[in-house]
């Protein structure tokens, strides 16, 4: 059965590769999908064909074709069976199946697909029949696509229908002075061949015996296939009027068909159809929505498409009476015959108060004015009152006094004055030029108003409140004319609001009044200062930055004379409210207490021309940076109340208030303090948390990245795995590793100055890994380097020093696997060699465990301590000896253990085999004596001296007529037993001839 079983098992392999589906060589399945089975040709003329009652294909013969696609992820072949069922029944689909034929495809490439395959067939008429193609594959992993299939009958059907035509609407017109054809287009829906022919009865509208027939010449439709359906065929009927067919007519249109059987198809009749020299048409306008309060020109033409000239009489309708009527009826024409064109137009007034949507139908009617066959036609155009769009501002502020250098807001109500919803803009100006002026429309926006007089549905009606803010420049000395400021002028200032959705604009105006006003200015010398980054961080510790602006104080007004000023003005002098933006937002809050300012001199008494010096002082903090941002400080003159009784009571003194602004730019700074030397083991990841602080001024966000000079064979990463496999470097990475590391948003520490709170300082994690034979304190430095997230520019390269700690590790391995054949009279030796396969120069004690050696003695013949460097290896050198008597029968083992000082423990297992020594004796009495027909026993000894355990199974010859038994019949021998066997020996008689000797 071996022989068998093995002569079978050759078969199969030699046979095997000339069977199975060629595969690609890359990983992967194939899944193959009959992606196409349909029948592509007929040969005798019989088509096949798909309509509404299933497929029916005409009897003969015909091609099957098919298409196979290989959706799966691998290249690989396929067979295709097609079947044939002459009679389906889905519950014993066996039954009538017949293999048309087996087809081998070429190899398909992973989401390829075949060429069509084809093959004849012939079919055999009968209903309820089946075709199918079928993937044969041993590899396919998805057979729910495997098959493809289509169930017909087979019979010899005719069948034709009209698809489409162009014969002319009842009430149409055709010249009777040229030929007109006319089409009908017609499709095979059987599959036999038919012939078909266009047919046309013109009979008078008067007399029905009166007619005329026209038909086309017979043409054969052919059938498609289930690949390529039938196409459409053009039948032409032309009519030739001549010299009696004039006036109406009816029209009797058919399809007559003729093949195997004959039928017919009757199209709808023409009630009306006029034969004349006079034909035109009438080309209306478009419909359209006109804004209301607009009018319109609704333009329509005539066209004479007869071969007569013609004029033609027009009249309209207009329901709602937008039309203009003037002029109608109205002729036009003589227009020229052949395609010449009359034209009209009729003017439509759509009404201001007309609402969206509201519509009119103008409707105009051509009389031909012809006396051989007069006609009417008509046409109209609808006129729909569109959108309106419009909006209109009312002024709500009342009081028109306005003040040099003081911001005045006005307000107005925007009303949605159309008839649809719109946005609006906003924007205004002056009428006339003035430098200076800030207008500043804060509503220059508006979102979607509805209309006020038709709000929508559960929405208000659309009004919007509109905020315009005017700052006059400041006075000066002397009075500069172009900025406008002089007392008692009027300031004209327009608004103009621009519907989004269309429309035009309207304008709305305001005039300003200006104010008599007077004032004790504190001019700054300058009203600005950009710090840089040195100036910001040299004021730490140095008393903060110092900044000192001179002040020109002098008094100003917009009157048309200060003669009759004779008193001084007083004024006093303070800090307004000192505001912070910082650069960030989010802090600062308490910023401005970081700061000194002051001015000097706190008061003043000044007559119209003169003047003052003065003095602003800024004082920087100095236990920290200032935060970065803009520091606005308002210098304020506030006049003397009492001291303005004397000027004029119509002369308003004003409060003047001048800002200095510091600008703090923004200074980047980071530490990352980490003295000592970091430690992290070799061969594995080590997690690695460092402090990061934002010593900066400003929020802050920051890139970390790792620099260069780290060790092929490290890996840094700010994932919390390396993705290293314990062989270290690139070779070993499992993934793709994380080399930049973003901290957003990190504050400032005097973002909320006075806490500390820590808000500057964060923690980011690196994970290295070292080569495993990284030797132990190797000290390695990782640069970290740091960019400005914002800008992009360089704040600080930093160094993180990491140690390598101790690792002890080591591999303990016997050669020859441990495996030792001798005899007793052997005294071998093996050796078991020690990897240290850490990274420290190790202390290695060797030991024995020998509670299975048996008969054999194993002793070290080499030190029991040994001292290896990381990377070394040494052997320790293992005798054997054996007993004289040592048993073959079992393994001879001894557990050689290596530890460490740090309590790490290897072993490796010699296992020693005694070569067999089979040495069995038998003692027996050399001589027995026995009387002829008697029995006697005789004592064997049998001795086994060898040294593995012996069944012994004794056998005993002697002569012929002699007989002998033996007991016991079976023993087991240890190494170095005797034992007994008593053999029974029965001598045979005398018969008179022997002797006994």
């Amino acid at each position: 059965m071996a022989r068998e079983r093995l002569a079978i098992i050759i078969l199969i392999l030699f046979f095997a590769p000339s069977v199975l589906p060629l595969v690609g060589g890359d990983s992967g399945d194939p899944d193959f999908d009959v992606v196409e089975l349909t029948i592509t040709e007929c040969e005798t003329c019989g088509g096949s064909v798909d309509n509404s009652d299933g497929i029916t294909l005409a009897p003969g013969g015909h091609t099957i074709s098919f298409k196979v696609e290989n959706v799966g992820t691998l290249l690989a072949s396929c067979d295709v069976k097609i079947y044939h069922w002459s009679n389906w029944d889905s519950e014993n689909p066996s039954v009538t199946r017949t293999m048309v034929q087996q087809v081998e495809l070429t190899p398909i490439g992973a989401g390829g697909t075949s060429l069509s395959y084809t093959l004849p067939w012939s079919a055999v008429t009968g209903t309820t029949q089946r075709i199918s193609a079928e993937i044969i594959s041993g590899l396919d992993i998805n057979d729910g696509n495997d098959e493809e299939s289509f169930e017909f009958e087979v019979s010899s059907l005719v069948d034709a229908v009209v698809v489409t035509d162009d014969l002319p609407e009842s009430g149409e017109r055709i010249a009777k002075a040229s030929n007109t054809d006319f089409h009908v287009t017609v499709l095979n829906t059987g599959v036999m061949a038919v012939m078909a022919k266009f047919e046309l009865k013109i009979i008078e509208a008067d007399d029905a015996t009166a007619f005329e027939t026209f038909i086309s010449t017979s043409v054969q439709i052919l059938p498609g296939t289930l690949a390529s359906p039938a196409q459409g065929v053009v039948l032409t009927t032309t009519v030739v009027p001549g010299p009696t067919l004039v006036g109406d007519y009816i029209v009797e249109p058919k399809v007559l068909f003729t093949g195997t059987m004959d039928f017919e198809e009757s199209l709808a009749s023409i009630n009306t159809l006029s034969i004349s020299d006079y034909i035109a048409e009438l080309i209306v306008p478009a419909n359209r929505a006109i804004e209301p309060g607009s009018s319109t020109l609704a333009s329509f033409s005539i066209k004479n498409t007869g071969t007569k000239a013609d004029t033609y009489t027009v009249t309209f309708s207009d329901g709602e009476s937008w039309a203009e009527a003037n002029g109608y009826p109205l002729d036009v024409g003589p227009v020229a015959s052949g395609g010449g064109y009359g034209y009209f137009d009729i003017s439509v007034a759509i009404p201001a108060a007309a609402d969206r949507g509201d519509s009119t139908l103008v409707t105009a009617t051509v009389t031909s004015q012809n006396t051989e066959a007069p006609f009417i036609l008509t046409g109209g155009v609808t006129i729909v009152a569109g959108d309106e769009y419009k909006g209109v501002l009312g002024a709500v502020t009342v009081d028109d006094t306005i003040f040099p250098d003081v911001t005045k807001q006005v307000e107005f109500i925007l009303t949605n004055d159309g008839n649809s919803p719109t946005g609006f803009s906003i924007t205004a100006g002056l009428s006339s030029p003035a430098e200076n002026w800030d207008i500043d429309v804060l509503s220059s926006s508006i979102p979607t108003l509805n209309p006020e007089d038709i709000p929508t549905l559960g929405d208000s009606a659309g009004t919007a409140s509109v905020l315009i803010d005017v700052t006059p420049p400041a006075l000066t000395n002397p009075l500069d004319p172009a900025l406008k400021l002089l007392a008692g002028s009027t300031i004209k200032m327009w608004v103009m609001v621009m519907p989004v959705e269309g429309g035009e604009p309207t304008i709305t105006t305001f005039d300003f009044a200006m104010q008599p006003t007077i004032t004790v200015n504190p001019a700054l010398d300058h009203s600005e200062i950009l710090l840089t980054e040195q100036e910001v961080i040299d004021g730490v510790g140095a008393g903060g930055f110092q900044h000192v602006v001179d002040l020109d104080i002098s008094v100003l007004h917009n009157l048309w004379t200060s003669d009759h000023l004779d008193n001084p003005i007083n004024a006093a002098f303070t800090i307004g409210t000192v505001e912070f933006t910082p650069k960030t937002s989010g802090g600062g809050v308490y910023e401005t207490g970081r700061w000194s300012t002051s001015v000097s001199p706190t008061s003043t008494s000044l007559f119209p021309g003169d003047t003052d010096v003065g003095s602003l002082s800024i004082l920087g903090p100095n236990d920290q940076m200032p935060l970065a941002g803009t520091l606005t400080i308002p210098v304020v003159s506030t006049p003397v109340e009492n001291s303005m009784l004397a000027f004029h009571s119509t002369v308003t003194p004003k409060e003047v208030s001048h800002d200095f602004i510091v600008h703090i730019p923004e200074v980047s700074g980071v530490v990352i303090n980490q003295p000592e030397p970091l430690d992290v083991e070799s061969g594995s990841d080590t997690i690695l948390t460092l402090d990061f602080e934002n010593t900066g001024n400003d929020e802050g966000s920051y890139s970390l990245s790792v620099g260069d000079g780290i060790p092929d064979d490290w890996v840094v990463t700010f994932d919390a795995s390396s993705g290293a496999t314990g062989t270290g470097g690139t070779g070993g990475t499992g993934g793709t590793v994380t080399t930049t590391y973003a901290i957003n948003n990190l504050s400032a520490e005097m973002e909320a100055h006075p806490l500390q709170d820590g808000r500057h300082q964060t923690t980011f994690d690196i994970t290295v890994f070292s080569h495993k034979d990284t030797l132990a304190d190797t000290l390695q430095e990782i640069p970290i380097r740091v960019l400005n997230t914002e800008t992009g520019l360089y704040i600080l390269d930093y160094v993180v020093t990491v140690r390598i700690q101790e690792r002890v590790d080591m591999i303990v391995e016997a050669e020859d696997d441990g495996l030792v054949s001798l005899s007793v009279h052997e005294t071998p030796f093996t050796r078991i060699k020690i990897h240290n396969t850490g990274n420290v120069l190790t202390s290695y004690h060797v030991s024995l465990d020998e509670s299975e050696a048996g008969g054999i003695t194993f002793s070290i013949e080499t030190p029991e301590d040994m001292l290896i460097a990381a990377g070394f290896n040494d052997s320790i050198k293992l005798r054997l000896v054996p007993d004289p008597d040592a048993s073959a029968d079992i393994d001879h083992k001894v557990t050689v253990w290596v530890s460490t000082d740090t309590d790490l423990t290897a072993s490796a297992v010699i296992t020693a085999s005694i070569i067999a020594d089979h040495q069995l004796s038998a003692v027996v009495d050399p001589l027995t004596y026995i009387v002829p027909g008697e029995t006697a026993e005789v004592t064997i000894m049998l001795v086994n001296s060898g040294n593995l355990v012996m069944n012994v199974d004794p056998i005993v010859t002697i002569d012929d007529g002699w007989t002998v038994s033996i007991i016991p019949t079976s023993v087991t021998l240890m190494t170095g037993q005797s034992m007994e066997f008593t053999a029974t020996v029965t001598a045979p008689p005398l018969d008179g001839t022997d002797s006994m000797q």
